[in-house]
């Protein structure tokens, strides 16, 4: 799956906020842009391929998480990033 071209653009901002805040809370500028990048990288991803990164991941999805589809966004995120080598 890709991100579309309007959630791409929001991801981008978000990573350079999180780099602001990053500054002035004294943390790892890096770490925080790679987060804000990947914060939506699954929310546009079709409910049943979340799931499947989910389990594949070894994530336990969270009782909030399971109220409502657009929350497993959160988990298969997480689940994401474990594949690409994230563990922080």
């Amino acid at each position: 799956d890709t991100l579309s071209d309007r959630r791409f653009y929001h991801s981008l901002c978000v990573s350079q906020s999180a780099i602001k805040l990053a500054k002035r809370y004294g943390v790892d500028e890096e770490k925080a842009e790679v987060a804000g990048l990947l914060h939506d990288i699954t929310k546009e991803t079709d409910n049943a391929v979340q799931l499947e990164i989910i389990k594949n991941n070894g994530i336990e999805l969270h009782s909030f998480d399971k109220k409502s589809d657009k929350f497993l966004h959160q988990a298969s995120g997480a689940g994401m990033a474990i594949k690409l080598g994230i563990d922080d």
